[in-house]
């Protein structure tokens, strides 16, 4: 009897130990698992917090057109004398256009930044407005192999003047679209003393002038011949004068056929009594087309 107990209380010591294995074994799963799974919620919780964006670079240097977008109170912050924001699509024309009122030729000899540069900048002289509301408007830049108006030269090509038809100048609170209508190499040349655009009149000689002259190079799209343009029209010309032959500029033209904020006019002082030509009223210019003049037919007889 005394055998039979001993070899039944094997038995139950055996499931005893068995029991507390299986148990610590569970406890240590459970532990397990709960140890290899803080880590993953501690490194949820103590995730280093986002970033804050870098701040975008404004400036001269960092300025583009590219989005649409131009800061001109970054740009003043740095010179301001900067009054336009030019761009020509497919070149690497980007740019500030300056009005100096340290004299016409200073930006011929100094960057955006007023600094000491050969190559200048794009700039427009003080006989032309900044605000781009004058019958021509002249933007200067250097030319040649290396100056800032360097890729102008393409427009020499016909294939590339004829799949390049915009250029666009910014100013402060507005979009200036201006459709090429022609280019030229052409002796140098001071249109804006040569003329005066202030009149109707004078507006009509520069046109005849234009019409009439035969150079180099010249290309006009077709639908931009005589009679297209009007004294009534706000053109720009981008002139590239290359350094070493000064007396030889390279010219694209340009017409304002869209003004975004409706702010551009003009007023005319041909007669006794001055008229405002009122731009915002006449619709944009369709290409190929005159623009239509407002109630013509009120107006003072040309002297």
């Amino acid at each position: 009897m005394d055998r039979h107990r001993k070899i039944m209380k094997t038995p139950g010591l055996a499931a005893m130990i068995l029991i507390m294995v299986l148990t610590l074994s569970a406890a240590g799963c459970r532990s397990e698992a709960k140890d290899s799974a803080e880590p993953k919620t501690a490194t949820v919780n103590n995730e280093s917090p986002i970033p804050a964006p870098e701040p975008v670079a404004m400036g001269i240097d960092n300025e583009t057109a590219s989005d649409g977008d131009i800061n001109f109170s970054a740009l003043h912050n740095e010179n301001g004398e900067i009054v336009a924001w030019l761009q020509v699509l497919r070149t690497d024309i980007d740019m500030p256009v300056l009005q100096s009122h340290y004299g016409d030729d200073f930006y011929q000899t100094h960057n955006a930044r007023k600094e000491p540069d050969d190559l200048g900048t794009a700039y427009i002289e003080l006989a032309n407005v900044p605000d781009m509301c004058d019958f021509m408007t002249i933007i200067y830049g250097s030319g040649g192999t290396d100056g800032i108006f360097r890729d102008l030269y393409k427009y020499s090509d016909p294939d590339f003047f004829e799949s390049n038809d915009r250029f666009y100048i910014y100013i402060e609170d507005n979009i200036l679209t201006y459709t090429v209508y022609a280019c030229e190499e052409k002796s140098s040349s001071d249109l804006l003393r040569s003329y005066d655009f202030t009149s109707e009149q004078g507006c009509n000689d520069y046109i005849n002038d234009f019409y009439s002259a035969r150079n180099m190079g010249r290309q006009i799209r077709e639908e931009w011949g005589r009679g297209a343009l009007s004294p009534y029209f706000f053109l720009t010309a981008l002139c590239a004068t290359d350094p070493q032959a000064p007396d030889r500029q390279f010219v694209v033209y340009g017409c304002l056929t869209n003004d975004a904020a409706g702010t551009i006019d003009r007023t005319f002082y041909d007669w006794d009594e001055e008229w405002d030509f009122d731009w915002k009223n006449a619709g944009d210019i369709p290409q190929g087309q005159t623009i239509e003049l407002p109630d013509t037919d009120n107006l003072p007889p040309l002297p």
